[in-house]
């Protein structure tokens, strides 16, 4: 009797995974051997994302007679609760209910050490006498007499007795007898062998989906702020949507809240859920279960391994395994070891062999990598960071980019080790983590923040090596390119401190390509996060000086600071002048003799080519796009954040042309990009859309906060003046005019000489007097309109011209000046249709039409109107040319 106590955990603080005490299954009930125990668990409360396993499960079982199957997979990823399901399904239910005894078992194995103790465990839920007679003979009767109505029985956790080596043979084959009709629980990725294993089999349990994590999560605690984006999909993260581990933390944060828990997680780890001592409410302990397995205490190596992967988030593909150099015998068998017993995975997407979350944090903490195996793992990925810099951006760039973009994790993980390690292991760390940085934001993942963080760290206790100190200056200024300030200080403070440790570090070394680099990035730190452009093209200007003294490097550094000058000649509505820097980056780059400039070269193409579409050559605009494109793709770079700007490109140009249509289109797709400043932009760019082709006012605001909520953790300054000014254009839609023009005006004043595009797009809307009321307005929207040309003749933008024309021939025919108003027509119909610009061509068909003398005339022109503003989207406008042709039929003509 005592041992079949311990069996059902009778005395002990253990409960099942309802919170039901054990002890409320009457084991011992008249101190008779034959209680009853069928009371069956209850079923799950939460259970979400197993309803395919579910219906596998409950198929198989209503369609064999006597089906047999396993429910595989790790600790705590729900193999009971899906157990616990399929049990109380309802066609499950209908089929082994009656006859007055319950025919649905369910047998924690747990405490079964052996096969005896399964049989033994199998007669009490039976009703059997285990202690007259043969155990196994009794419960196979008590089985053979409930076969006709079949009998369905859960063998739950049989891991526990089935993995030791003293249950083969004979043990086995007792439990193997009585499997008729009967499913399991166990852990690991491998079934039992010497079974009939029903067909098809059901593949070992995988994590939840996000969706069914976050409906789980959501169902425990409400307790978590909506207004803190990305606070739930952190918490997520670090649960790796392992139910046990998503139910465990959501309960904690039903308690303590969202941001002390994510606080607290930073130290604890998976402590901080691994109260009790139940596998079934303690995380550790359940990760501890699966590290005890027979199967690992076999390959003692095994740990080993796990212990590496658990330092390396990305895990490792099967070839960099083989030549790791890690101090491993049988690493093949190591890893199969992990697989079966589900501490490990094959990621089906990258076929890297990976540990989940959870798992990962407990065997950091309980079983560390060696020191010296960190070492070799930072010297390696060291390596691979000097090879890619080398070649990033060649012909040669395929391999090497896809080796760091997959193991980006490994790499901050690692490096970020060293950097809690003695003198020689943190220099290393710290040089890992600034190479890897400025490697990061050029492929557009841009900074890591917590990382360089841990290396500010280190430099406010001491910045006594220069050479690393101006690295890091200069990865500072590159992360506020992100919206980054892991300096934790004033960044105007740090650029003042930094020109001064520049000065003493040149003096000592002249690394001129260092110091063009960082003049580079300090004029972007200028345009894009403090909005001075000016300032932004004099240090790059003084790039380009610095760089003529960079030795073998002098024309790629040279070339890169002349593509952020043309950048900045750009912004300023200087579009020649960005025209031609750009063709002088490319030049540089094309004299380099150390190794073919790739990527560098199509973001001077890309540049040359916004200028040349806004000086109004939209063809050669085209024509560099495709080059750009040819050139990304000849170094495997088909899929960077460059590629995506390249789109935008091709965005904007569908936006000079108002082809709304496929403008949307366009940045739809970009809206696929993983980089937030691409889909930042596409959200804007479909903001603008909606504005202009009659989109409710509802899904402009939706877009609106979309471009806003990537922007803002950007800190990209022009971006959120993008916003606001759609917000004026918006207002302005909606004929509120009072704030519209409060709005444009304001945008105006704030990008005088700062952003060309910005204020073009402003004064292309004070200048149009059909967005206005033309009896109240039409004074100061001439003003604005002539404004508009003269920007557009001083900046040489063909297309700015030809539209300010268009508006001042609106205002000529306001106040009944029909022969200037159709010569501006005219003229700009004849340079917008070269330029293929939709809307503003629709606008001089109209008005021709209005002007014409002949009905057949105007007739045609009408037509042509109707054609191009349903192109454009144009209803209202649409409307207004189909009563001119309506009235045709009528000799009072048009009002």
């Amino acid at each position: 009797m005592n041992r079949i106590r311990q069996l059902f955990g009778v005395g002990s603080d253990a409960s099942t995974e309802t919170g039901d005490d054990l002890r409320s299954w009457d084991v011992d009930a008249g101190d008779s051997s034959t209680a009853s125990l069928s009371v069956l668990p209850s079923e799950p409360k939460l259970f979400f994302g197993r309803d395919t396993e579910v219906e596998f499960l409950v198929r198989l079982i209503a369609s064999s007679s006597a089906p047999t199957a396993a429910i595989l997979g790790t600790g705590g990823i729900g193999k009971t609760s899906l157990a616990r399901a399929v049990l109380h399904h309802p066609t499950v239910t209908t089929r082994y209910s009656g006859l007055g005894k319950e025919r649905r078992l369910f047998i924690p194995c747990d405490r079964a050490h052996n096969a005896v103790d399964v049989l033994t465990l199998c007669g009490l839920h039976l009703e059997v006498d285990v202690h007259a007679g043969s155990v196994k003979t009794r419960v196979l009767n008590a089985l053979a007499a409930r076969a006709d109505e079949g009998c369905l029985v859960f063998l739950d956790n049989l891991e526990t007795c089935w993995e030791p080596e003293n249950t083969r043979g004979r043990g086995r084959g007792a439990i193997v007898a009585v499997w008729r009709d009967y499913r399991i629980t166990m852990r690991g990725a491998e079934r039992p062998a010497k079974t009939q294993w029903t067909r098809p089999f059901l593949p070992p349990l995988s994590p939840l989906t996000t969706e069914a994590a976050t409906e789980t999560f959501l169902a425990i605690t409400d307790n978590v702020d909506s207004e803190i984006p990305g606070q739930l999909d952190e918490l997520l993260q670090l649960t790796d949507n392992i139910p046990l581990a998503v139910d465990l933390l959501a309960n904690l944060v039903d308690i303590e809240g969202c941001a002390p828990v994510l606080a607290s997680w930073a130290t604890h780890k998976t402590s901080l859920v691994s109260a009790g001592r139940d596998p079934r409410s303690n995380l550790d302990i359940s990760i501890s279960l699966s590290l005890a397995s027979p199967r690992m205490k076999a390959s003692p190596n095994a740990l080993a391994l796990l212990s590496v992967l658990s330092i390396l988030p990305d895990g490792l593909a099967e070839a960099d395994l083989l030549h790791s150099d890690l101090p491993l015998d049988d690493i093949l068998a190591c890893r199969q070891t992990l697989l079966r017993t589900s501490l490990a995975y094959v990621d089906t997407q990258s076929a890297r062999l990976k540990v989940l979350v959870p798992i990962r944090e407990y065997v950091q903490a309980a079983h560390p990598p060696p020191r010296a195996t960190t070492r070799l793992l930072g010297r390696q990925f060291f390596a691979l960071l000097q090879m890619c810099k080398r070649f990033y951006g060649r012909a040669e760039t395929p391999f090497v980019s896809r080796r760091v973009a997959t193991n980006l994790g490994n790499l901050r993980s690692v490096f970020g080790l060293l950097l809690e390690g003695g003198e020689a292991d943190l220099r290393d760390g710290v040089a890992g983590c600034l190479d890897l940085n400025q490697l990061s934001c050029i492929m557009g993942y841009g900074s890591h923040q917590p990382t360089m963080k841990r290396v500010a760290e280190v430099f406010a206790r001491d910045s006594s090596e220069p050479g690393l100190y101006a690295k890091f200056a200069a990865q500072v200024l590159l992360g506020s390119m992100y919206g980054m300030n892991f300096f934790g200080g004033d960044l105007d403070e740090l650029v003042r401190d930094v020109e001064e440790q520049h000065l003493v570090y040149l003096e000592s070394t002249e690394d001129h390509a260092l110091e063009s680099t960082y003049y580079c990035n300090l004029g972007e730190y200028y345009r894009l996060r403090k909005g001075d452009v000016q300032q932004g093209i004099l240090c790059f200007l003084k790039a380009a000086a610095v760089a003529d003294a960079a030795g073998s490097q002098r024309h790629q550094r040279r070339g890169a600071a002349l593509g952020r000058l043309a950048l900045g000649y750009w912004q300023t509505g200087d579009y020649r002048a960005s025209r031609d820097t750009a063709r002088a980056a490319l030049a540089q780059f094309s004299r380099g003799t150390e190794h073919e400039s790739l990527l560098e070269s199509a973001q001077a193409l890309r540049v040359e080519g916004m200028a040349l579409s806004n000086l109004g050559d939209f063809a050669a605009d085209i024509r560099c796009s495709q080059r750009a494109t040819e050139l990304l793709a000849r170094c495997g770079m088909s899929d960077a954040e460059l590629s995506y700007r390249i789109l935008n490109n091709e965005s904007e140009l569908r936006w000079m042309q108002t082809d709304y249509v496929e403008g949307r289109k366009v940045n739809e797709r970009i809206l696929a990009s993983p980089f937030a400043v691409n889909r930042a932009f596409a959200w804007l760019n479909l903001a603008l859309i909606d504005v202009e082709d009659g989109s409710e006012e509802e899904r402009v605001r939706a877009d609106l906060a979309n471009a806003r909520q990537l922007f803002v953790p950007l800190g990209y300054a022009r971006g959120l003046n993008f916003c606001d000014l759609v917000d004026a254009k918006l207002d302005l839609r909606e004929r509120r005019w009072a704030p519209a023009k409060s709005g444009l005006e304001k945008a105006l004043r704030g990008n005088l000489a700062k952003d060309g595009e910005i204020v073009s797009d402003t004064l292309e809307k004070l200048g149009d007097i059909s967005l206005w009321e033309e009896e109240h307005d039409a004074d100061w929207v001439y003003a604005y309109a002539v404004v508009f040309l003269a920007n557009g003749v001083k900046m040489q933008s063909h297309r700015q011209t030809l539209v300010a024309m268009t508006f001042l021939g609106e205002l000529h025919f306001a106040k009944g000046d029909k022969t200037t108003a159709k010569s501006l027509f005219s003229a700009a119909l004849d340079g917008l249709s070269r330029l293929d610009v939709h809307r503003y061509r629709a606008n001089c068909l109209k008005r021709l039409g209005d002007l014409a003398e002949d009905r057949e005339r105007s007739r045609v022109l009408w037509e042509q109107a109707r054609n191009l503003y349903e192109r454009t989207m144009q209803k209202e406008a649409v409307k207004g040319v189909v009563r001119r042709l309506e009235s045709l039929q009528f000799p009072l003509g048009i009002q």
